[in-house]
């Protein structure tokens, strides 16, 4: 099943983004369920149930907040009392790969972006939202070499992770533009980007800001458009999910996770070289990438601000509007029942 149906070309090229999006969607599954199977019954010595998170990442340790927590032993003493006594982290490529796992049953709770996030939901996936554990996430479009503006795309193939934050970012700036008709949307992982480039395949590449874009723009690549410079109201938001299942096994989940991150997200703002430091360690990177990708200011304490809760209202309408969700997307009912995660104010 796809989670995308893009109106980014005619109806042709429709139906072939959408039959990319499908094809990465029934891999993905495939794979993770594979991958995740040997997690899925597991319990930690003392009883205590093994809860299994997907994430973001092409590292296997996660780098935000979360990660930072769980490394610093201070995530599964806060979880206990919720009742799990062993977390096992499973990194994902992209968030579409990340749903099709949720779905499948062998992730329990999930940090993704929100288009994906928002996408599954629409489509029936039954989840609940636990917090928004980003706000403010940067996308970039890199061109080829010799591309230089929006318009000397026209006519071409541009490429983005189809069914990320990034991929709703490029359909909605090309629409911006008036080039929605006119560029040919494909789906190459940010692990490709650079030889697709290189090859001549395509003439651009929305990235999220931070260690692909370093790399790109070192190497002589312009950039044609940044979210967070030309178009503010395009930045993503992270989410936090969990199944309906793990909800009721666990209805302390939820608190203690927003608990045990909030006390990281203290920690990261009183020493934010010491996190940028962590994180570049788990991300395997620099500093400097970090400082880009990750800044400290990405992470609210809070999970739901108003802020970010206004972002993740518009790219709901937007996915809506554009038929590339089946549907709007109650987030009031989505949130976690009787959680901490209380409305902004």
């Amino acid at each position: 099943m796809s989670l995308f149906r893009t109106r980014t070309r005619p109806s042709g090229a429709r139906r072939r983004t959408s039959a990319v999006a499908a094809a990465v969607l029934a891999g993905a599954l495939a794979g993770t369920l594979a991958a995740c199977s040997s997690t899925s019954d597991a319990k930690a010595a003392d009883g205590g149930a093994a809860l299994r998170v997907g994430f973001i990442s092409n590292t296997p340790n996660p780098a935000g907040p979360e990660g930072w927590a769980d490394a610093h032993d201070e995530l599964l003493p806060a979880l206990k009392s919720a009742g799990i006594g062993k977390i096992s982290w499973v990194p994902f490529k992209n968030g579409p790969d990340l749903s099709a796992a949720v779905q499948g049953g062998s992730i329990d709770l999930a940090t993704l972006g929100d288009t994906p996030a928002l996408t599954a939901k629409a489509s029936g996936i039954d989840t609940y939202l636990v917090n928004q554990s980003a706000v403010g996430q940067d996308a970039w479009l890199v061109g080829a070499k010799g591309v230089t503006s929006l318009e000397d795309l026209k006519g071409k193939t541009i490429a983005t992770q189809v069914g990320s934050y990034m991929y709703r970012y490029l359909v909605a700036l090309l629409q911006q533009k008036g080039l929605a008709d006119d560029v040919k949307i494909t789906h190459v992982y940010t692990t490709n980007a650079v030889a697709s480039l290189q090859s001549g395949g395509i003439a651009a590449y929305a990235a999220p800001a931070g260690q692909l874009t370093g790399v790109l723009t070192a190497q002589g690549y312009p950039v044609i458009d940044k979210a967070s410079e030309d178009h503010p109201d395009l930045l993503g938001t992270g989410a936090t999910i969990i199944t309906k299942a793990e909800l009721a096994a666990h209805p302390g989940l939820p608190d203690a996770w927003n608990a045990a991150r909030a006390k990281a997200v203290g920690e990261i703002n009183a020493d934010p070289e010491a996190f940028y430091e962590f994180a570049a360690k788990a991300s395997k990177t620099t500093v400097d990438v970090v400082k880009v990708a990750q800044p400290v200011s990405l992470y609210p304490a809070e999970p739901f601000t108003d802020k970010g809760l206004k972002l993740l209202q518009g790219t709901d309408e937007f996915l809506a509007e554009n038929k590339l969700s089946k549907a709007v997307v109650d987030i009031s009912a989505w949130r976690v029942p009787s959680s901490t995660a209380t409305p902004a104010g």
